[in-house]
């Protein structure tokens, strides 16, 4: 009864992930949990198990169900290792189990977890396993808790003394990281530049992380044409390695530069490529509210703060209103700069308020005072100040004093400024008022006027003019040739002098002359601006044809990614429906349906999951059905399974049929060629064969068929009358041979359809 209540809950559980509209991965709970369930009490079991656990805690979000099943996943792992008493599997659980701990801010039980696995590797003198364990732990120790972490990362940079070794570089890398959220830039940079350094000098490829991280100390210094430069850098080098999951973020992060920068509309073309395209659940509530957050400032800038909060409330009704406090702390603050917008001040200063205790709560937690936090001071301290509630605004701006100097940005610093000279001038402190303002006008000015006005429109200017310098070079060269003949035709009236008449005559001439070669000169200029403007049309259209021309790859993806999961949610139901029925012929109905229609779902998986949307490769194809079939029956493990097939791409339409051939005759081989557990071998091939033809060949080395069995008329059920049926459909030839064993040849015309692929 209880194995019977766990298979509903499974199959309830996959029918929630298919309607969700998310691709079954293999570390999921649809596809662990039934491993589990059918796994003995072994290593493996305990594999499966933290498998299981590992996806709950790195589950975008922190919500404390699913902290709560990972420790339930990871206490199971736990108990069955020791009672192997596996060291191996012990650690990795304990590790984990500290993990999920940091994960819910409770250090106290995290560091008991790792300081057992740090003293077993001290113990066994293993110093690289210490090592990477006092890495690890320093990792899952939240952001805020600055202290621990730099504790920890001493210690493997006091282990570690070779320069170039790639952990060192990496605990240098998490340094630097805190070193900047304490404000100490200078530190920061010069310690990011050697790991940088020294990861090129090793040949690693990953540098996106740390160009990143030193394009957030040049932005915070102020010199956003090195912190545009370095986040160009990170984004490139996402490209070079691969590691297309960081792509989101390097977006957002060039979008908040640019926004720092004036560039808004520029801004929102990368912010809306977050927003359009992906969902909180793919994104992850941190990243996607880094995108709200700049898309409301661009609607607020632009007096559209009503769009503004109803796309907030769309976000809190979306799954954010249960969220972590960390997550709810910025949705109130968006709340609190609409309302302040649209002048509906008991709204924002109850969104305000409400973020005010969060801080609170998050403080008592254990968080210390942290650059996030100001954030939110400096919204309290605009709101009260709008208000008139001076002494208010007063009391948050004197709360950001007490985090370290050094860490706002200059557009944080320049506004500190400017509220204590808002508030001195209501409070009646105009000395200091004035001086106040001396300094946020002077900072005010050197940010926007000279940084931003210089260094970075020139940059801009570099790059979008990159492709003018050949003509600019050939007006150039033009000027001279120009010089040169107005040279000359001065030394012609300079030997003229002599004569009125002659000297009347060449200036007259040169005159005429000068006035041809400027006239020459604007229809010049104005050709190169036709071209230019051509071009800039034609880019235009290139983007707009490359954006439809991804729309429709996106769009047939989709189609049969929605196609497999409707097959998938059919086998789903199918099995739901199988475990009410007594009648054993009818459950072997349903369990034959539902390999055929897994044929099928692999099909459309294999063209979702494909760059190229008019074939599909039939050799992973194959395999993987053939896989399918032999976990799905139990007695297959005395069975080996070959699989023999070459690079051949086929359309959908062959696809099909072959894949449900290959179902039928495997599936029958399973059941029929080998009684009593007898040892055997299958064999499936595709290949190409002469005349453009393709030849599928499935054979067994099995008891064969009956002597009186005749091929040409077998017919006698439904597996054979499918057999027939899709070899008609295939337009090809079939024959089956059944002694020895069992084999069923089948020869279909290729009619450009299916090609052998390059190896």
């Amino acid at each position: 009864m209880k194995r019977r209540r766990l298979s509903i809950l499974l199959f309830c559980l996959a029918l929630v992930l298919k309607a969700s509209g998310q691709e079954p991965e293999r570390d999921t709970p649809e596809h662990l949990l039934p491993r589990i369930l059918a796994s003995r009490p072994d290593t493996n079991r305990i594999e499966l198990l933290l498998q299981l656990g590992y996806y709950h805690i790195v589950k975008p979000g922190e919500y404390k169900i699913d902290l709560d099943s990972a420790m339930l996943y990871l206490n199971e792992a736990m108990q069955l290792s020791r009672k192997l008493d596996n060291t191996k599997y012990i650690n990795q659980t304990l590790k984990l189990q500290g993990d999920c701990y940091l994960e819910g801010n409770d250090l106290k039980r995290g560091g008991v977890c790792f300081q057992q696995v740090v003293s077993y590797y001290h113990q066994a003198g293993d110093m690289t396993g210490e090592t990477r364990t006092l890495m690890r732990w320093a990792e899952c120790i939240p952001r805020v808790y600055s202290g621990e972490r730099i504790a920890l990362l001493k210690k493997v940079l006091a282990a570690i003394k070779d320069k170039r070794d790639i952990d060192r570089l990496a605990t240098m890398k998490e340094l630097a990281d805190i070193h900047l959220n304490q404000g100490k830039l200078d530190l920061a940079e010069q310690e990011l530049n050697e790991v940088i350094a020294g990861y090129r000098s090793i040949g690693y490829k990953d540098l996106h992380f740390s160009y990143d991280l030193l394009s957030h100390a040049y932005m915070l210094k102020g010199q956003f044409d090195k912190a545009l430069a370095c986040r160009l850098q990170a984004l490139d080098y996402v490209n070079i390695s691969g590691d297309t999951s960081w792509s989101d973020y390097m977006h957002i992060s060039l979008a908040s530069i640019y926004w720092m920068m004036g560039l808004s509309e520029k801004s929102m073309s990368w912010v809306d490529t977050i927003l359009l395209n992906r969902s909180i659940a793919r994104c992850g509530p941190e990243l996607y509210l880094c995108a709200i957050h700049l898309k409301n400032l661009f609607l607020i800038k632009k007096g559209r703060a009503e769009e503004g909060l109803a796309m907030v409330r769309a976000v809190i009704n979306a799954g954010l209103a249960d969220a972590a406090d960390i997550y709810l702390l910025d949705v109130h603050s968006e709340l609190c700069a609409d309302y302040t917008a649209l002048k509906e001040w008991p709204k924002a200063e109850s969104a305000c308020l409400a973020a005010m205790r969060i801080i609170e709560r998050l403080k008592k937690d254990g968080l210390e005072e942290n650059r996030h936090f100001t954030n939110y001071y400096f919204y309290a301290c605009k709101l009260y100040t709008l208000m008139h509630q001076f002494r208010k605004a007063e009391y948050y701006l004197l709360k950001i004093g007490i985090v370290p100097p050094g860490i706002f940005d200059p557009a944080q610093s320049s506004a500190l400024y400017y509220y204590h000279f808002k508030i001195d001038s209501a409070l009646g402190r105009y000395t200091s008022a004035i001086r106040n303002y001396q300094v946020y006008t002077q900072m005010h000015d050197s940010i926007y006027n000279t940084t931003m006005d210089r260094k970075f429109k020139e940059l801009i200017i570099r790059q979008e003019t990159a492709g003018k310098e050949s003509s600019l070079d050939s007006l150039r060269k033009m000027s001279r040739l120009q010089r040169i003949e107005l040279n000359k035709a001065a030394g012609k009236r300079n030997i003229t002098v002599a004569g009125i008449f002659f000297t009347a005559l060449i200036a007259g001439l040169a005159f005429w002359g000068l006035r041809q070669k400027q006239q020459s000169h604007r229809i010049l200029r104005a050709c190169q601006d036709e071209i230019y403007a051509k071009n800039t049309s034609l880019a235009r259209l290139h983007e707009k044809q490359a954006s439809l021309l991804a729309n429709k790859e996106w769009l047939m993806q989709e189609i049969h990614h929605r196609v497999k999961n409707n097959l998938q949610m059919t086998i789903s139901l199918l099995h739901m429906q199988s475990t009410y029925l007594s009648d054993d012929e009818a459950y072997a109905v349903i369990l034959n349906s539902q390999r055929r229609m897994q044929a099928m779902s692999l099909i459309h998986q294999q063209l979702y999951r494909s760059e190229d949307m008019a074939g599909i490769d039939m050799l992973p194809y194959i395999a993987e059905l053939v896989k399918y079939l032999k976990e799905s029956f139990q007695d297959a493990g005395n069975i080996n399974f070959e699989v023999r097939v070459e690079k051949i791409n086929l359309n959908v339409s062959r696809a099909v049929p072959v894949g449900l051939i290959i179902n039928e005759a495997v599936t029958n081989a399973i059941k029929y060629a080998f009684p009593r557990d007898m040892p055997g071998r299958i064999v499936v091939s595709l290949s190409a064969a002469a005349g453009e033809q393709c030849k599928l060949t499935i054979s067994d080395n099995g008891i064969g068929m009956p002597p009186d069995f005749d091929a040409a008329n077998a017919c006698g059920s439904l597996g054979m009358n499918l057999i027939h049926g899709l070899t008609e459909q295939l337009q090809g030839e079939c024959s089956i041979t059944g002694i020895p064993g069992t084999t069923i040849r089948l020869i279909f015309p290729n009619e450009c359809a299916c090609k052998q692929l390059p190896v």
